[in-house]
């Protein structure tokens, strides 16, 4: 029996989109130290309570096919900024690496583990992480990927999301020390709630930060 196509297509005809109508996106920015806009991150208004879910089928297939177009004149800024930061599933990620279309080249894939995730299922997943990066799209894991278990994934790694609600500053420490010493990943402090945690974790050299202290989350328009 074939399995159901997980997506189909990612990348929707323009005709398609405007039937369905017009996809609802939270955008949330993420800033240097001189608060200066390095890129966004994409959520789905109805998720935003959970811990970063990723995106349900239908929400992705059209953000995708809104970050495939091009960006307005005065509607980015210099550098990075274009950068979108999009959470998957693990099932969505092995489905977008198998795709004939090519993928955005400013679209950076956020992949969570999970507690369930078994040696074999990561393998098979670090392979097909290997294809999605091969094909321009950039990885983000949270970081548990610094534990043993996710070591196959961590030379992978071109960002490196900390909570800092869910880490204590100890534990915060320590993993963004092991982050920059075994990896050559950027790290991303989120949930930032105050100038307090900002002098923290700049402090641990962390040069990326998201919160809504910094910028709350608005609709894209």
């Amino acid at each position: 029996m074939t399995p159901p196509i997980l997506l189909e297509p990612v990348f929707t005809p323009p005709a398609a989109v405007a039937t369905r109508g017009p996809v609802a996106i939270l955008r949330q920015a993420i800033v240097d130290t001189d608060r200066q806009v390095y890129g966004h991150e994409w959520r789905a208004p109805a998720t935003l309570a959970d811990q970063r879910p990723h995106a349900s089928n239908s929400w992705l297939e059209q953000a995708l096919t809104q970050l495939a177009q091009p960006v307005p004149q005065g509607k980015g800024t210099v550098g990075h900024a274009s950068r979108v930061f999009v959470p998957i599933s693990h099932a969505q990620a092995a489905q977008l690496a198998s795709l004939p279309q090519p993928t955005a080249q400013r679209w950076v894939a956020e992949i969570s583990a999970t507690e369930h995730d078994t040696p074999a299922q990561i393998r098979a997943l670090t392979d097909t992480l290997e294809r999605l990066q091969a094909r321009g799209v950039r990885l983000s894991f949270d970081h548990t990927v610094l534990t043993p278990a996710y070591a196959a994934w961590l030379p992978l790694a071109n960002y490196i999301r900390m909570d800092i609600d869910r880490l204590e500053s100890g534990a915060f420490e320590r993993l963004a020390c092991c982050a920059q010493t075994y990896s050559h990943a950027r790290l991303v402090a989120t949930q930032i709630s105050d100038a307090g945690q900002v002098v923290q974790v700049t402090g641990y050299g962390i040069q990326l930060l998201q919160g809504d202290w910094l910028s709350p989350a608005s609709l894209m328009p």
